[in-house]
């Protein structure tokens, strides 16, 4: 109950907190754009959801058109390992918002 003293995780959620949202924006995608370097599409699954879960945090409109089929891609296998898991929610997650980086007419183009 008394302010002086502080927990580690509370320093840090407020440090977190004190961040402008535009350079978290950029932490994160150079956050991704480093896991996603280093693991070259071959990761292990806690490594693959911490990576579909920046996707989703960073959103479909704020990521560039290059990236964006591979960021879907991933968002599959990590929904595909989910439904392995019988993780159910965690997989129609990951359906969303790949679907949600595909360009309208994708399906017509690149059929998969």
């Amino acid at each position: 109950t008394d302010e002086k003293y502080y927990f580690v995780h509370d320093m840090i959620l407020n440090a977190a907190r004190s961040i402008d949202e535009n350079e978290r924006m950029i932490m994160m995608k150079g956050l991704l754009q480093t896991l996603v370097t280093r693991t070259s599409g071959h990761c292990d699954e806690s490594i693959l959801f911490i990576i579909v879960d920046l996707i989703s945090r960073i959103g479909p409109n704020k990521i560039d058109a290059e990236s964006r089929l591979l960021y879907a891609n991933l968002n599959l296998t990590a929904a595909t390992k989910a439904i392995q898991a019988t993780d159910f929610a965690s997989a129609s997650a990951c359906i969303e918002c790949g679907m949600a980086l595909l360009d309208p007419g994708h399906w017509d183009s690149c059929y998969r």
